[in-house]
């Protein structure tokens, strides 16, 4: 039996056929490259791609477990209960990145109905990421050298110089200056804040606004270390010269010289030298746990130490070092959050006090880290 097409020429049925058959294979083929192309992009950018994501991505989570972290040890104080400190100290991440693609192409004549061509593709992918983290605790002469030695006058005055606010880092890093004591509380006792430390602070900030204070870090030829406080004098309006010479009264300073030298002590004899008594890690947290917001039935329960009401400096001379507060569940704008006792405590994300007292702590905790790594270390697999 012929076949006329509208030309007027005739085919045999199986030309039809073998003309369809080539065509399949074409098409094979030519998914066959399509699926090979794939698989070849795929696996060149495995690498590369991965830089921009996972280097945000971890910086970003080990940032806000670290918040977490100092907030729980915070709050933890306040129930006396002893803060732990477990640093992340190497992440290595691997992937793996599996592709495999088909391509089946049948044909199939059907006398009855014509000629049917079918065909089938298939592609399978996997991705496999097996990050491996090591964490370190902090104990023995490593826990003893971060987080319980005060830290040392040459980083606050050295914080000062490179801009952060005199101001704030006195009231959080400073035990005592010159003998006028910083608010501070021992064994769950909250002792207040000396009126002439708080006048101290508040002219510090006011001179150092106008750019009136001059530090000065540093060594002399004999290894002696050299650390000077000065005040530009002649960039302050009377008002403010007039304070200064007031407050240097109160500190038992020498009231003809504008530069003094910063020793590591509670008191100085010399009337040249001002004697900072700086805080440990510890010492700032236990201070910043007299402001947990503590639930009213776990306070009358004696569950938390309970600072006097009298004691507390929530006035605008000396405001609080900062605010947690607590609930049965966290705010969804809250800036960190942990639970504790099967409550939250949080930080408010517009409390602009709170948040920068978080960050000069992490800042203490940074600087005074000692960068080794000794004792037993946990690693964990999290693919």
């Amino acid at each position: 039996m012929q076949q006329q097409n509208y030309y007027g020429v005739y085919k045999s049925p199986f030309i039809c056929e073998e003309q369809s058959l080539l065509k399949a294979i074409r098409i094979g083929w030519l998914l066959s490259a399509v699926l090979l192309s794939m698989f070849i992009s795929g696996c060149m950018r495995i690498g590369p791609s991965t830089i921009y994501r996972d280097q945000f991505d971890y910086a970003t989570a080990i940032g806000n477990a670290r918040n977490q972290q100092i907030l729980m040890n915070i709050i933890k104080l306040r129930y006396a209960d002893w803060p732990v400190f477990l640093e992340v100290h190497q992440i290595v991440a691997g992937y793996n990145w599996e592709q495999t693609g088909t391509t089946k192409i049948s044909l199939k004549r059907i006398f009855d109905s014509g000629v049917s061509d079918t065909g089938d593709l298939g592609y399978t992918g996997r991705f496999v990421e097996r990050p491996t983290i090591t964490y370190s605790p902090l104990k023995g002469e490593d826990f003893v050298r971060s987080i319980l030695t005060p830290a040392r006058p040459e980083a606050l005055l050295s914080l000062i110089q490179s801009g952060w606010p005199a101001d704030k880092l006195f009231q959080t890093m400073v035990q005592s200056v010159n003998g006028k004591r910083n608010r501070h509380v021992i064994y769950g006792i909250d002792y207040p804040t000396d009126p002439v430390f708080i006048s101290f602070v508040n002219l510090l900030k006011k001179i150092h606004i106008v750019n009136a204070i001059s530090i000065r870090v540093g060594q002399t030829k004999d290894q002696a270390a050299v650390r000077e406080l000065s005040f530009r004098t002649h960039l302050l309006s009377p008002e403010t010269l007039g304070e200064l010479n007031e407050l240097k009264s109160l500190l038992g300073l020498n009231l003809d010289v504008d530069t003094y030298s910063i020793i590591w002590d509670s008191i100085s004899e010399d009337p040249n030298t001002i004697a900072i008594q700086t805080r440990s890690v510890v010492q700032v947290m236990t201070a910043m746990a007299a402001f947990v917001e503590v639930p009213q039935d776990e306070m009358k329960k004696v569950v938390a130490f309970n600072p006097e009401p009298d004691r507390k400096d929530n006035t605008a001379d000396s405001p609080p070092l900062i605010r947690i507060h607590s609930g049965d569940s966290t705010p969804k704008d809250a800036f960190v959050a942990v639970r504790y006792h099967n409550k939250a405590f949080w930080i408010d994300s517009n409390d602009w006090n709170s948040k920068t007292s978080l960050a000069f702590l992490t800042l203490l905790l940074t600087i005074t880290e000692s960068g080794e790594v000794e004792g037993p270390q946990l690693t964990i697999s999290a693919g």
